[in-house]
């Protein structure tokens, strides 16, 4: 396995005291096929690119080891995508549900059984029009009858009820699924309500409808450097996602990203995508989402979190690592390892020059306890004209610890990106490791109870409130990496830790509701990134 990939999974696991979670699946999983006894063809994967845009794909046992691999190492969980395609056979859905089970074992979390069906009318292998929401259910009603008869004797109660649904993107609402019944029918045949959605797309659809230019790219920038646009993204499933979890049941943002269709170039790969990632997924965590997945796309996708380089380039032994990889390190830290944040939207007011809109803020709470802060400034000015000091009040301690996500040049920057300090490098540079020492500041509080954080425009901070939060959300650096770093020239030094006081722009001085669990989703896309690289 590429020790690239598990380095990249491992710094999650080191941070949140779990495993990411990767949803195995997408469009592809409605046209893919396991053969146990392997393919002809002696590969681990087989595509037929010849009829679709989105590949059928035949597979073997080979890939569910490899994941099986990943989860020793890294603690990874597994959704896996089964196929809809034709909902009067479920047979080979069954024995990838055995299959799965047996040699993924508990690091299995759920299934999903059909992807994005608000899709299907009219598309390839999927359904006739018109396709509507009763014949969507009608068919998942009777396939999972099908299914449950058929492995009576071979799966568990529990596994049996560990769907993921209904997974719709586009043009079925989530109001639209609460009115035809959906969590009723089937609720207690799932592990979670999931959705899948993106503010924007970047898809070839037809000729009224196709890829943005670069200067349509430009323009839409400035949508994503704002609280606004989380607030509107996530406005459409409070309703529902209150009825779901009222009802037991988990709420799953199951695929987002900046936009679909692999991203903007420019824009997707920004720091201020990471800005916006950080925002959406608290924003999403604040009103009740408990797992947000980060769509990753092939080797040319814009949006990539991590990219492996293209084959047969030995120039090129590193990755990529994008800037929507970041927030994931930042969120991991800000929510901790108890499993038990909750996370309150704090947003208003004005700081400084900068309004809310522009410096989101929010906090995180363990067992009713304030543990973390999240503060976000989305204006992009090196003057320090738009810096801003926020107030924290009612504090016990006498300082507080702030960690800063920084990019060299403003919200625009692809690469230069860091974490506390640490980089993962520029492009086809990276090795999954963090390469630099990290950098806490301790800010002093006052006698009474305050504490000023500066914020700096563009950054987010993650303000510690205590000594214990910080301990609870930094890795152990008595910790081995997972493997040799690939490439000893770069980022094979074990990260150091430091703490500051102060802190701020380089050469300068500063004045004195729902747990969430992150992933990816790797469906067509990891078979792009090519399961041979990876793997090898």
């Amino acid at each position: 396995m590429k020790m690239q990939l598990l380095h990249h999974l491992r710094n999650i696991q080191q941070r949140a005291g779990a495993g990411p979670r990767i949803r195995w699946g997408g469009n592809s999983q409605e046209g893919s096929t396991l053969y146990p006894e392997g393919l002809e063809s002696g590969d681990l994967i087989d595509k037929d690119t010849s009829r679709t845009k989105t590949p059928l794909i035949d597979y073997d046992l080979t890939l569910f080891y490899a994941m099986s691999n990943i989860s020793a190492l890294t603690a990874t969980e597994w959704f896996i995508g089964l196929s809809f395609a034709d909902a009067t056979n479920q047979e080979n859905v069954v024995v990838v549900m055995q299959e799965a089970k047996r040699i993924l074992g508990d690091n299995l979390s759920a299934f999903q059984l059909g992807n994005e069906p608000d899709l299907y009318a009219g598309s390839a292998a999927r359904r006739p029009a018109p396709y509507e929401i009763d014949d969507y259910q009608r068919e998942f009603e009777a396939a999972l009858s099908n299914i449950d008869a058929l492995t009576q004797s071979t799966l568990e109660e529990e596994d049996r009820t560990k769907y993921l649904g209904p997974s719709v993107c586009c043009t079925w609402s989530p109001d639209d699924m609460d009115a035809a019944g959906y969590l009723e029918k089937f609720g207690s045949q799932l592990k979670a309500w999931t959705v899948e959605h993106y503010p924007q797309h970047n898809c070839d659809l037809n000729p009224t409808n196709t890829i943005k230019t670069p200067e349509e790219t430009q323009d839409l920038f400035s949508t994503y450097l704002t609280h606004n646009g989380p607030l509107d993204y996530v406005q459409q499933y409070i309703s529902t996602a209150n009825k779901a979890t009222d009802m037991g049941l988990d709420v799953f943002m199951l695929e987002f990203n900046t936009a679909s269709c692999s991203g903007f170039p420019g824009l997707s790969t920004s720091f201020g995508a990471a800005l916006w990632i950080a925002d959406a997924a608290l924003a999403l965590a604040s009103r009740k989402f408990s797992t947000v997945l980060i769509h990753v796309g092939g080797r040319s996708g814009f949006y990539n979190p991590f990219t492996a380089p293209p084959g047969g380039q030995p120039d090129k032994p590193n990755w990529t690592t994008g800037s929507p990889y970041y927030p994931t390190l930042v969120l991991a830290e800000a929510l901790g390892k108890s499993n038990q944040s909750q996370v309150v939207d704090l947003t208003g007011g004005v700081l400084g020059n900068v309004t809310n809109e522009q410096a989101p803020a929010y906090a995180i709470y363990e067992n009713g306890v304030a543990t973390r802060v999240v503060l976000i400034n989305y204006v992009s000015d090196p003057s320090g004209a738009n810096d801003f000091t926020a107030t924290l009040t009612g504090q016990s301690s006498e300082k507080v610890y702030v960690r800063y996500l920084t990019a060299v040049n403003g919200v625009a920057e692809q690469e230069q990106i860091y974490w506390a300090n640490q980089t993962l490098g520029k492009s086809w540079e990276s090795t999954g490791q963090l390469w630099g020492d990290v950098s806490t500041v301790e800010i002093p509080c006052n006698e009474d109870g305050t504490c000023s954080i500066p914020v700096y425009a563009p950054s987010l901070a993650v303000v510690y409130l205590s000594e214990e939060a910080l301990r609870n959300s930094t890795p152990d650096p008595a910790e081995a990496a997972v493997g040799g770093s690939g490439n000893e020239e770069f980022g094979s030094e074990s990260p150091s830790g430091s703490s500051s006081s102060g802190g701020g722009r380089e050469g300068e001085e500063s004045s004195a509701s729902a747990s969430l669990k992150l992933g990816w989703t790797l469906g067509s896309s990891l078979l792009s990134l090519g399961l041979g690289s990876l793997l090898a």
